[in-house]
């Protein structure tokens, strides 16, 4: 705090508190689909909200994505 004058006061500068949040980001796995008996496509993802020119590789470690499904599993979505 500085620079400013008023001629009837006294100033006293106090410092304050600058608080940085953590910004909000989307983490969502990438749909996928295969055929029976196949293998098992590879799991990706998408992260979103980024600011500053940031993108996924500053996510450390990365997400790690499985799911239950195998090349044997039913027909349907897991």
């Amino acid at each position: 705090i500085g620079g400013a004058s008023a001629g009837n006061y006294q100033l006293v500068y106090v410092p304050g508190t600058l608080t940085i949040n953590r910004r909000t980001l989307t983490v969502r796995a990438d749909n996928k689909s295969m055929t029976y008996g196949s293998a098992l496509p590879v799991l990706t993802f998408t992260a979103t909200g980024f600011v500053n020119g940031d993108n996924a590789t500053v996510l450390s470690p990365a997400p790690v994505l499985s799911t239950t499904a195998n090349a044997e599993s039913n027909a349907g979505s897991y």
